[in-house]
């Protein structure tokens, strides 16, 4: 499916609006209460009331998933989530929409990269069991 401009500005400015770029990192605690290796993350996420917004972003770009319907307290609208998580996916939507972003938009999305890509992994060396 080939998808023009149109569909990609259609994109940027769901993004704009309702998305959002968050970094994650953490480190595994083993279990004589040490810490193993680190991961990281890069999330990119769309949070909506209404689901076909998101498929259409979706559908547009050819990638990522939709989710839910994910229940709110306090008798709030149920909410559904598109998003992507791997690297590759994240920076593949981001070059797609990047053009038509504002450029608070386009900081918030700098800063999540360069804080991923800067994320030292940390690195438990291997540890072989001995059954003697």
């Amino acid at each position: 499916m080939w998808t023009d401009q149109r569909d990609l500005a259609y994109c940027a400015g769901l993004f704009e609006g309702e998305g959002n770029i968050q970094f994650f990192k953490q480190q595994n605690k083993l279990k004589d209460g040490s810490y193993g290796r680190s991961f990281r993350s890069l999330q990119l996420k769309i949070e909506m009331t209404d689901k076909e917004p998101l498929i259409r972003f979706g559908e547009s770009l050819a990638i990522g998933k939709v989710s839910g319907p994910y229940i709110k307290p306090d008798n709030r609208k149920s909410t559904y989530t598109f998003s992507v998580t791997k690297f590759e996916h994240v920076q593949y939507v981001i070059s797609s929409i990047w053009y038509w972003l504002s450029p608070r938009r386009k900081e918030q999305i700098s800063k999540a990269l360069k804080s991923y890509l800067s994320h030292e992994m940390i690195r438990r060396p291997y540890r072989r069991e001995s059954n003697r």
